[in-house]
């Protein structure tokens, strides 16, 4: 499975930034980095000895992932070890949060597909009732005209919002299958599974243990390149289901520069969907 994002150092290998099928032990510490208090939560798992996982959530959070046995003075001194870049990663975060605005739904605002900017622009419905893609606007009909009531203003939002939600669910059920069938010969061990969108808060993309690759239609809104690593992430757990060091093998044969390509879904999320995305 695939979630709405963290950027994440690794000391040694490659992270799981998405929760395992066992149940980890998670507490809350601190430490103090210079003037600066850090929390941070540490989640016990029984991954080989001396793998650590340090990663930032789009909210801020610090999370670290070790296996039992290791001391918790190990964990300090690495995350005192990569502080700058711990805070450098937060304040990155907050920049990305301080442009990502709710959207209005409103001529002029910008949304996204496919990864590229597209300005609304409403006209008068009586030139058709579909979205249409022009010349780098999205053109939206609405039977409203501009008006300052605010019962106009509300009933003209929402409209707007709801045909520019359908278009975009329209575009997912036409290009993400197709993304898909792109990337099937790339994973010899996946035999043409079943492929089903499904709106999740959480997750860009899931594998079901029945072997169904679920992705979320929100994903058109991002690039191709991160619409490929999303959905060869799922292929790859149709042969580990789990976030073992085998899966990222896999993964890391089929698209090497997946990395690259997670940390700008992660660090762009909140800008593409136009609010904030989930932890």
């Amino acid at each position: 499975m695939h979630r709405l994002g963290h950027r994440t150092m690794t000391p040694g290998m490659v992270t799981d930034m998405c929760r395992d099928e066992d149940a980890p032990m998670q507490a809350e510490h601190f430490f103090l980095y210079g003037e600066e208090r850090l929390s941070f939560r540490l989640v016990r798992r029984g991954t080989v000895r001396g793998n650590m996982r340090i990663s930032v959530t789009p909210q801020g959070e610090i999370i670290v992932t070790a296996d039992a046995s290791t001391p918790l003075e190990t964990v300090e001194n690495a995350l005192q070890h990569r502080g700058r870049w711990l805070l450098e990663t937060k304040a990155y975060f907050r920049s990305q949060q301080a442009h990502a605005l709710p959207h209005r739904f409103v001529g002029g605002e910008t949304h996204f597909y496919l990864g590229r900017r597209h300005q609304l622009c409403i006209v008068d419905e009586n030139g058709g009732k579909h979205v249409r893609l022009l010349r780098g606007k999205l053109v939206i009909p609405s039977r409203y005209p501009w008006s300052e009531e605010l019962a106009v203003v509300t009933s003209r939002t929402e409209e707007i919002r709801r045909r520019l939600e359908a278009w975009y669910r329209q575009r997912a059920e036409e290009v993400l299958p197709q993304y898909f069938e792109r990337m099937l010969p790339l994973v010899p061990w996946a035999a043409r599974p079943p492929l089903r969108l499904v709106r999740m808060k959480a997750r860009w993309g899931s594998c079901t243990p029945q072997g169904v690759v679920l992705l979320n239609p929100d994903l058109v809104r991002a690039p191709r390149h991160c619409i490929e690593y999303v959905i060869l992430h799922e292929l790859c757990h149709l042969r580990e289901h789990r976030h073992s060091p085998f899966f990222w093998q896999l993964l890391t044969q089929v698209c090497p520069d997946w990395q690259a390509r997670r940390a700008e879904l992660d660090s762009k999320a909140e800008i593409w969907l136009g609010k904030k995305a989930p932890s």
